[in-house]
């Protein structure tokens, strides 16, 4: 059985972080995991809460990347933050797929491998395609977190 390798194809999206979906984060509700991730990056409440406004997962990311949206910056990346990413990831996708018609989507990839793919050169969440990374396997931890939860 093939692999789902791409999130943007053959009504995959829901497995993407950036996939429109409330996931409840520390007391705050955001639009979407990608929302949530980047909230674990930030030090300060007011960041956190200014991450669940903003309109985009895209717009998310680039303030976890501390890029500056809407004329903020995040003031400070958590110190912990490296550690317990893998952890968080886990929580907010659990959270995530706790939706049931989001669960039965999951559940009916039955045993497939999910594959994080991308070209952005993300080794440790997914697996990159880009010419520089084509032959070197990515961590792809999203995709066993996927996996693991579908699997529960």
């Amino acid at each position: 059985m093939l692999p789902i390798d791409d999130f943007h194809a053959d009504g995959m999206d829901f497995l993407s972080n950036f996939h429109l979906v409330h996931v409840r984060g520390w007391a705050i509700d955001y639009p979407s995991a990608e929302h949530a991730y980047v909230a674990c990056k930030c030090s300060h409440r007011d960041d956190q809460e200014f991450v669940a406004t903003l309109s985009t997962p895209g717009q998310a990311k680039r303030f976890g990347r501390g890029k500056e949206v809407q004329g903020r910056v995040m003031r400070r990346l958590r110190p912990d933050f490296d550690e317990k990413k893998l952890g968080w990831m886990r929580q907010i996708i659990q959270r995530k797929f706790a939706h049931p018609h989001l669960m039965e989507k999951l559940q009916a990839t039955g045993d497939r491998q999910i594959i994080e793919g991308n070209k952005w050169c993300d080794q440790f969440w997914g697996d990159c395609r880009c010419s520089k990374h084509l032959m070197i396997p990515g961590e792809n931890h999203l995709g066993r977190l996927l996996m693991e939860i579908r699997d529960q």
